[in-house]
């Protein structure tokens, strides 16, 4: 409030009333605690109480220290300790995803090898590779190609393939078709629904395996 104004506020006796219900709420709940944790905000900067504050007093104390007995500090050295460790954790996490990089690149070159020379498995000095291929039906999702996931949706909720889906679960249409479980007509809808909207995709799965000979 700028120097020289003042404010008055006026209230009816029900506002009264709530006030006072809610400033006895208030008294009641400081009564009924008994831990009053610090809560840090920008007036901080100005608190002349610093130095007993347990969000401060370190720091205020530590502050006024020669560096050879800042360095002696338990508080200090703990803190410069896990800032050290979590630094090499952040290298960590970088040259893991360096390496996950590098192992993508490398995996794409053995799969495009595959193909080259019609292999299905490699052999190292310390490992070797088996690459197993299969074909799977995409389906639009809500998140990509979402208005083909709505009509789809839609549909299916026209056709009584709906209930045995059941809000277009695009595993269980291609399980009942490709199981051939369901009547004539409908293994026929769903071979057009499928045919409209499912991406037919070929998923490579590569995996390493330790040769026994190497660990020995």
């Amino acid at each position: 409030m700028r120097h020289g104004k003042s404010i008055s506020s006026r209230r009816d006796p029900g506002q009264l009333q709530a006030l006072k219900e809610e400033i006895v709420s208030v008294i009641n709940a400081i009564k009924r605690d008994r831990e009053f944790l610090p809560r840090p905000s920008a007036l901080c900067d100005w608190c002349e109480y610093r130095d007993i504050c347990p969000l401060w007093s370190h720091g205020e104390k530590v502050a006024r220290l020669p560096p050879e007995q800042l360095r002696q500090d338990d508080g200090v050295r703990l803190v410069g300790e896990l800032a050290a460790l979590d630094a090499k954790k952040r290298e960590c996490k970088e040259k893991l995803k360096e390496l996950e990089r590098d192992q993508k690149t490398i995996e794409a070159a053995l799969l495009e090898l595959a193909d080259r020379l019609g292999l299905m498995a490699f052999c190292g000095e310390e490992a070797a590779v088996s690459i197993t291929r299969k074909e799977e039906y995409k389906f639009p999702t809500k998140t990509h190609c979402p208005e083909a996931f709505e009509a789809l949706e839609a549909e299916l909720k026209e056709s009584p393939l709906w209930k045995e889906v059941s809000h277009l679960d695009g595993h269980r249409l291609l399980e009942g078709y490709e199981r051939k479980q369901w009547p004539q007509d409908w293994l026929r809808l769903a071979e057009e629904v499928i045919g409209r909207y499912a991406k037919k995709t070929q998923e490579k799965i590569l995996r390493l395996r330790r040769r026994k000979d190497a660990e020995d």
